[in-house]
């Protein structure tokens, strides 16, 4: 009788036809653990690009602290909300842009230019960019907006 055994790495194989002859030893492989891979963590509000010229959008300050596009690929028109930096509770930071009407977006700003707004109870994933201002301009998939932060 012979016994086999498989490395946990490997598939099971199909038996094979023993021969005859006795064996004196079995060797079985030592499987090595793989380390985990470790991936950077991201911290929020840190780009790693220059800031880009966003011409297009034709955003002028005049004390605007805000802009909107109130049509998809459209212009941002500018008004002035309180912006507000905060922590939350899992050590991120937070930006609340609010508008003078009272509509608040909670924005989280990821190193790797991905952003998260919550607006109204719902999650919208983006991106986000700093134009040569020094304004941040998020882009989610229902239009654009920019505010300016509070550093």
């Amino acid at each position: 009788m012979s016994i086999l055994m498989r490395s946990q790495l490997q598939t099971a194989q199909a038996p094979v036809a023993e021969k005859t002859e006795p064996q004196t030893s079995v060797q079985t492989p030592i499987a090595t653990p793989t380390p985990p891979e470790v991936k950077p963590s991201i911290k929020p509000m840190e780009s790693s690009k220059p800031p880009i010229t966003n011409d297009a959008n034709q955003k002028t300050h005049h004390g605007h602290t805000c802009w909107f596009q109130t049509v998809r690929g459209g212009a941002l028109t500018g008004t002035r909300c309180q912006i507000k930096s905060r922590i939350n509770v899992n050590n991120h930071r937070v930006i609340d842009v609010i508008e003078p009407s009272g509509i608040k977006r909670s924005i989280v700003l990821w190193d790797n230019e991905e952003v998260e707004v919550f607006l109204r109870g719902t999650r919208y994933l983006g991106t986000w960019s700093k134009d040569r201002y020094g304004d941040v301009i998020i882009d989610l998939p229902g239009g654009s907006f920019a505010f300016k932060p509070n550093n």
